[in-house]
């Protein structure tokens, strides 16, 4: 059976960062870890690790946004970390 640890994804545009412009001053800045951390963090909420790497940027001048998402670690759910019983 195959098993994908990593993906590439692709944006034409981002809406969050239509409005964005990075000045001479800040350009070791990037905005787009602010994506990484709400895919980053989602994740986690499943018990899934992810490493995100960002390959282009279209602030920097690339024709697209490009991030890579690798598997790092899928920890099965334990009953420590779920200790809130369903009402139902």
């Amino acid at each position: 059976m195959l098993r994908v640890q990593a993906a590439a994804l692709y944006w034409r545009t981002i809406l969050l960062l239509d409005f964005v412009e990075l000045p001479d001053t800040c350009q070791g800045l990037q905005c787009c870890n602010v994506l990484s951390g709400v895919i980053r963090g989602a994740l986690e909420m499943v018990s899934v690790r992810i490493e995100v790497t960002w390959v282009r940027d279209m602030l920097r001048g690339d024709d697209a946004y490009e991030m890579r998402v690798k598997l790092t670690k899928q920890v099965p759910a334990s009953p420590e970390e779920y200790p809130y019983k369903d009402d139902y």
